[in-house]
């Protein structure tokens, strides 16, 4: 029998802005086909979509642009809970980073009395979300879900070249840095590295 959660924390992958048609990146794609997926399958409840103003607070947020495509893959946006509606009705602070989104995600699963949840993250993103998540959460893995839905070989190749890809490898390289100054308690370096004019020539969201 497959296991229903009462609410899924989807975490979310930047890319940057396009006035013009809002987009996601690859990584961000291969996340909401994943998480369609589960609530195609009967897996998920409630769809929880934490992340803020990432693009500056003129711009939509990243959760609605997620949310957008969820409705696309024909997700009933009645199970989509995003930051916004958050916003309205609690007036909650911004949010821009992982650690953000799973206090959130706590807070809410709380006040809603959600018992079975869980997180859905790339797999090496699933590290540093392991280091803010409580004990109790499943941590699920964005290509293990997609592994097992998609379980054909030019799919399953698919994700074998993503994983070994240059931008993994980058995202690999950064997601080491990022869980070690978390480790060390220097969060707020992290958020301001993420508004470097460097980091963004880069292409390189810093905590997304």
């Amino acid at each position: 029998m497959t296991e229903r959660y009462d609410a899924l924390l989807v975490h979310s992958y930047m890319s940057p802005y396009n006035p013009e048609r809002h987009v996601l990146s690859l990584r961000g794609h291969m996340q909401m086909a994943a998480v369609a997926s589960m609530y195609r399958e009967g897996e998920v409840a409630k769809i929880f979509l934490g992340i803020g103003h990432v693009w500056g607070k003129d711009k939509p947020t990243l959760s609605a642009v997620m949310k957008d495509n969820l409705i696309k893959r024909s997700v009933d946006p009645v199970d989509i809970v995003t930051f916004d509606d958050l916003a309205k009705e609690t007036g909650a602070s911004d949010v821009g980073d992982t650690k953000g989104e799973v206090e959130l995600f706590l807070d809410l699963a709380n006040r809603n009395g959600w018992g079975n949840i869980a997180s859905i993250a790339n797999r090496t993103h699933l590290k540093r979300v392991a280091t803010y998540q409580e004990a109790e959460v499943r941590l699920i893995s964005t290509e293990d879900v997609l592994g097992a839905e998609y379980n054909r070989p030019h799919y399953i190749r698919f994700l074998e070249t993503f994983a070994r890809s240059s931008a993994e490898r980058k995202f690999v390289m950064r997601e080491t840095i990022v869980r070690t100054l978390s480790r060390l308690g220097l969060d707020g370096v992290l958020r301001r590295a993420a508004k470097s004019p460097i980091v963004q020539a880069l292409k390189l969201p810093f905590d997304r």
